[in-house]
């Protein structure tokens, strides 16, 4: 797990447990600490990402090892080693 950093709108304020993880649902990607800056800040989300957010009942999907490799090299520029990988990440 990342470790805790500042809020980076107020960086004298709280530090944030796991600020730089990301979360998908597949089809979106945000920062494990949207809540607290949607909470403090009444940050606007998109429209889009709230329709559907509302039309999965508020459940994060699942989503399939392949589609997360894809998204961490295409959507993220992440380089994954393949020799790297001993079958144990197989659910990154």
């Amino acid at each position: 797990m990342p470790e805790p950093a500042p809020d980076v709108l107020d960086p004298l304020g709280p530090v944030l447990p796991g600020a730089g993880s990301l979360r998908t649902d597949g089809d979106w990607i945000w920062r494990a600490d949207l809540a607290h800056y949607v909470e403090k800040y009444h940050l606007m989300l998109p429209v889009d990402f709230l329709s559907l957010v509302r039309s999965r009942a508020f459940v994060v999907p699942r989503v399939p090892s392949e589609q997360l490799r894809a998204i961490l090299t295409t959507e993220l520029g992440i380089r994954l080693d393949p020799w790297l990988d001993d079958g144990s990440n197989k659910d990154l």
